[in-house]
């Protein structure tokens, strides 16, 4: 509870930015479980349960009173949260899609974009803009008031995406309790982020970064291969409808917490963007 701004944070594995905490500075903390490529998750994070507008599918909704039902326990943390989605999925898509998912994680893994992201003890370099509500937001005027978790997502057809940034929604007063704010960043049209905003009750800055500028200067995007786009589309992933270019390039789930001085306190990147930074 109130892991969000924690210092006590023990690093990641290698495969992860490594982290920096600073007394009292907002730190999420390092997911306890994260999902590995066995078969078992090999869908981690993108198969949607949602259509593009970031609805649920009716079929997800019946597994969940089910659950009820059975008297489900809830998950505790953001990360057994996303595990149990996964679960969900690798339930109805098929064997090929699964297999074609597991060679796009390898791909992502190969290519060591967390390895290479930014990093704490560095000038986290600044951005600004559009919100939600349409109004422009810059680094330099968050820093102003106080420290910045910074998360970028991939867009509101993500269903990681939406737990997760519903999960922080929740630990927002913690945030505030230490003069911090929470910000979320993906290559999403700004249409894109007022729905997600408003149809998850998102009571933080959600911003529209086109051509994900922000996202390069924090070396956290990759392009999705193209053997792994028509299974996506069939998943409802519309990505160049979302992001408005034929790109196809997304955000790593990366989270960075940066101080008043605009500087790196503390990063969690990890290869797999089903994983998330506890809140």
């Amino acid at each position: 509870m109130g892991g969000c701004l924690s210092s006590s944070a023990s690093p990641p594995s290698e495969a992860k930015a490594k982290q920096e905490t600073q007394p009292e500075a907002v730190a999420p903390k390092k997911p306890e479980t994260a999902p590995t490529a066995s078969k078992r998750d090999v869908v981690v994070g993108s198969v949607t349960l949602r259509d593009e507008d970031g609805n649920e599918r009716l079929g997800v909704e019946d597994d969940r009173k089910t659950m009820e039902e059975e008297e489900y326990d809830y998950p505790s943390t953001l990360q057994e949260e996303l595990n149990e989605v996964l679960e969900a999925v690798y339930e109805v898509i098929s064997e090929e899609d699964i297999q074609n998912y597991q060679r796009y994680l390898d791909d992502i893994a190969k290519q060591e974009i967390a390895e290479q992201s930014a990093k704490a003890k560095t000038p986290a370099p600044v951005f600004e803009l559009v919100d939600q509500d349409n109004e422009r937001t810059s680094l330099e005027q968050l820093c102003q008031k106080g420290p910045v978790v910074l998360q970028f997502y991939r867009g509101k057809w993500c269903p990681h995406c939406n737990a997760g940034l519903m999960k922080y929604n929740k630990y927002l007063p913690k945030i505030k309790e230490h003069g911090a704010s929470l910000v979320a960043i993906s290559p999403m049209l700004p249409d894109g982020s007022q729905f997600l905003a408003s149809k998850r009750d998102l009571d933080y800055a959600v911003l529209s970064d086109c051509g994900n500028t922000v996202a390069r200067k924090y070396k956290v995007t990759f392009v999705v291969p193209e053997f792994i786009r028509p299974t996506f589309e069939s998943w409802g992933h519309d990505v160049p409808k979302a992001n408005g270019d034929d790109l196809w390039e997304i955000p790593l789930a990366a989270t960075f917490v940066i101080n008043k001085k605009r500087e790196i306190v503390w990063s969690f990147v990890d290869n797999d963007h089903g994983v998330w930074a506890e809140p």
